[in-house]
């Protein structure tokens, strides 16, 4: 029922925005392109957003991940039209939308904004904000059928005339998404949508909203410094830094196979323990470890390096055997618990073992690992 309501065609509105240009080489099925785009503000630091090269494919949903002041929501006003580019240019269905020179106002571009706070306004009812979008756009009885048809599908039925101080936060948010989506945009843009949210309702959101946007087929864009929020919802993860993009992969492939340190630790608990380049693979105080033959021929034989040890691929027992290691501190999840354990040859590192471990602090204890696996490199640092 609800994938018939989201693909049905709605009335009274078409797909509205910028003309369709020509597509650049390789980027028939990108509807948003930024290209070499840059942003100073002044900033003697460096660019708040440097050099960035980033395409979403149509009918996508794309988290860009980074800690706070990394330039994420920088990044998403320069789509939206609310920043001016220093450099470079954004492209939305193939047309120019923003160069240092020409940018189009926000309203002209068919893009939807859910904004952190929500944005909603506190003297219009629920009907009225979700109308509000698709002001110059719907009148009269189409108008209500799609206000009608946003309520039902956002599970807002029965608080049409509440007005935003008598809703829930998951309910403003409802609202603010019913309002970007009203009037079909283009894409839509989420700046940290669940951040005002407790864990509980976090979770029930995000299932709420990628089932909505992949319902609607709608492309957006997911700005977050949550990682376990951007690898639950997103399709692809752009990672950024300092303003600059890091790596963009699928979820699982950012996670087994990181390109810095920095996307690593991003995008969950690492280890990175130093070893020796060996013929076959490297050697570490935990033993010899496999490598893929292509990542192991990047480093001269001899040569120091650091190797991503997730702490699911370590296993901890205590007093079995010869010890090696003492347990600091254990941090208990809903799935697992995570031992920090202090080396004996100074390193501490992390643990992942199953809740009933019950490893205590301050015991001794033996840790090993699964060394078939196929551990990352990098270079020391």
């Amino acid at each position: 029922m609800l994938a018939e309501i989201l693909r049905k065609p709605l009335v009274g509105v078409q797909h509205h925005g910028l003309p369709v240009g020509i597509p650049m080489e390789g980027c028939e099925n990108d509807l948003v392109c930024l290209r070499n785009l840059s942003r100073h503000f002044g900033n003697p630091d460096g660019p708040a957003v440097n050099k960035v090269d980033l395409c979403v494919h149509a009918g996508e949903i794309l988290a860009i991940l980074g800690p706070s002041g990394s330039g994420k929501s920088t990044l998403l006003r320069l789509i939206a039209g609310f920043e001016t580019p220093d450099t470079g240019s954004v492209l939305i269905n193939h047309f120019v939308a923003s160069t240092s020179s020409k940018v189009l106002p926000p309203e002209t571009r068919g893009i939807g904004m859910v904004f952190q706070d929500y944005a909603l306004f506190p003297h219009l009812s629920v009907v009225k904000n979700i109308s509000f979008g698709l002001k110059g756009k719907l009148k009269g009885e189409e108008k209500r059928i799609r206000v009608a048809e946003m309520i039902n599908l956002m599970g807002l039925s029965g608080l049409e005339h509440r007005f935003p101080s008598q809703l829930s936060g998951g309910q403003q948010q409802r609202v603010a998404l019913a309002r970007a989506l009203a009037p079909q945009p283009v894409a839509i843009m989420l700046d940290e949508p669940f951040s005002n949210l407790d864990y509980n309702m976090r979770k029930e959101m995000r299932k709420d909203l990628s089932r909505i946007l992949r319902a609607c087929r709608t492309t957006a864009v997911l700005v977050t410094h949550d990682r376990e929020e951007a690898m639950s919802v997103a399709d692809r993860i752009a990672v950024l830094h300092e303003g600059k993009l890091v790596q963009v992969d699928t979820p699982l492939r950012l996670y087994s196979h990181p390109e810095t340190p920095f996307a690593a630790s991003l995008l969950g608990s690492a280890n990175f323990i130093t070893g020796e380049v060996t013929d076959s693979g490297v050697t570490t105080f935990l033993g010899e470890i496999h490598v893929e033959t292509s990542h192991l021929s990047m480093y001269l034989q001899g040569e120091i390096v650091n190797v991503l040890m997730r702490p699911e691929c370590l296993f901890l027992k205590e007093n079995e055997g010869s010890v090696n290691g003492v347990v600091l501190d254990v941090d208990y999840t809903s799935s697992q618990a995570l031992y920090e354990v202090l080396m004996y040859n100074k390193v501490k590192i992390l643990v992942s073992a199953p809740l009933d471990s019950a490893i205590r602090t301050g015991a001794a204890v033996e840790v090993s690992a699964d060394l078939k696996q196929k551990f990352r490199l990098f270079p020391l640092q």
